[in-house]
């Protein structure tokens, strides 16, 4: 029998959970039992409960906080494992065998002792996600063969003892975020460029001076930090050429040339985006400090198509401001046929509120919903998503193609809302960070 956890989007973002119903499927040692019993196996260190065929085809396994000094034999049968979480124990090494784990995607062994990346996880040749932060880490200890991890899309290095930059990460094709903070890298290499796909950078508080130019040639990047170093040069006249950065934070540095820098926080606000870099020695304006990390939802991503329905717009507005108070900015919307094509250009998410009324949105139009699903069409790479507001057939009518979509349905008490709304932030968060310049 599989034990359900229902986890929270904070959890999501700390352990690097997708927006999936199947993340939540799993045995989580420290929450399914009573404290008394996990004392009990700690102290034991007997996992045997894990050896019930339920919990041996879970999807999810986690033994965090459980005194863990080597990996219980028993986990090496669950070989059904996507996901592994084994955070804040006493483990340096890996067995041999844990290669049998080959379903794993997320991997996260983070607040342990490892001194290096165990050989054997890039034999996990599935793996999307990879957390080793707060361990101890060198740069020289990555391993060669992290390359293997061809499907790696984010790896999370924070607070170990890297002294130089992993040059071997530059041969990751699909990595999306890179996390290096909290160590004591002097230097970035010019193999940065070979990173096309990465869309969030954060080398906060480390030892860099420099940042080299060929930092502008990551033509993906979306969120860059490098506050809290001692950056004397940094390549300003590059910005330009990243058209899709929203977020770069020079805060705490050396940086003096004040005209360059009111110059690129023009240059970002243009295409609504943030340069952070007080703390450095001339004066600016207070912005706001460090950078909010790769979550954070900014302002135009979402946009909202909906009817004039006066319960419709109430409904969106609630939605758009319990976003706002989860730290994530919606763009309220009911555009017109006009400025729809604009607006999704600046747009990463399209949410259509499907109600009855929806075939009657564009008048004028011999088939409303061939006009919407027209525009939904215009870019194939945004997520769209489609909440039914009310019972109704019509989000089948309205969805494009095979491209990445969602469908919420709403109930009409408060809980319902609640629950939908916890999807809809998931979905979200979670939604490809793929921006049309």
């Amino acid at each position: 029998m599989k034990v359900r956890r229902m986890a929270t989007a904070d959890d999501h973002q700390a352990q690097g959970v997708k927006a999936d119903d199947s993340a939540y499927e799993g045995f989580f040692a420290t929450t399914d039992l009573q404290p008394r019993e996990v004392e009990r196996r700690k102290q034991d260190q007997n996992w045997d409960i894990l050896q019930s065929e339920g919990k041996i085809s879970s999807k999810t396994l986690s033994l965090s906080n459980c005194d863990l000094k080597q990996l219980p034999r028993e986990v090496l049968h669950m070989t059904e494992l996507s996901r592994l979480y084994l955070t804040y124990n006493d483990l340096g090494e890996l067995p041999d065998v844990f290669f049998k784990l080959k379903n794993l995607t997320i991997l996260n062994l983070g607040f342990n002792i490892f001194r290096h990346i165990p050989p054997v996880i890039f034999e996990l040749k599935n793996l999307v996600v990879l957390v080793m932060k707060n361990n101890g880490v060198t740069h020289d200890r990555i391993g060669k063969g992290i390359s293997r991890l061809t499907n790696l899309e984010e790896i999370y290095l924070d607070n170990n003892k890297l002294e130089a930059f992993p040059e071997k990460l530059c041969d990751l094709p699909r990595l999306r975020i890179l996390q290096l903070s909290n160590n004591a890298i002097c230097k970035i290499p010019d193999r940065i460029s070979k990173m096309k796909k990465l869309q969030y950078l954060n080398m906060r508080s480390n030892r860099l001076t420099v940042v080299p130019k060929t930092v502008g040639e990551l033509q993906s990047l979306e969120m860059a930090c490098f506050a809290q170093n001692m950056i004397h040069t940094f390549p300003f006249e590059k910005v330009e050429k990243l058209k899709r950065l929203r977020d770069l934070c020079l805060y705490a540095n050396r940086l003096k040339d004040r005209d360059k820098i009111e110059q690129c926080m023009h240059l970002l606000a243009k295409q609504e985006g943030m340069l952070r870099a007080e703390e450095n020695r001339c004066y600016l304006p207070r912005l706001g400090g460090v950078c909010d990390g790769p979550f954070k939802v900014w302002q135009q991503d979402i946009l909202w198509i909906r009817d004039n329905d006066v319960k419709v717009v109430a409904w969106v507005h609630d939605m758009a401001e319990r976003l706002e108070d989860n730290h994530v900015i919606s763009k309220k919307c009911k555009p017109n046929r006009s400025a729809l094509p604009t607006l999704m250009r600046n747009s990463r998410i399209v949410c259509v509120v499907c109600t009855k009324q929806m075939f009657k949105r564009l008048e004028g139009d011999e088939d409303p919903a061939d006009a919407i699903r027209r525009y939904l069409s215009q870019s194939p790479e945004h997520t769209i998503m489609t909440v039914a507001y009310e019972a109704t057939g019509i989000h089948t009518l309205l969805m494009p193609d095979g491209r990445p979509n969602f469908h919420l349905q709403r109930t009409s008490d408060d809980d319902g809302d609640k629950a939908l709304f916890c999807k809809l932030l998931d979905h979200v968060k979670n939604a490809p960070r793929i921006r049309t310049p």
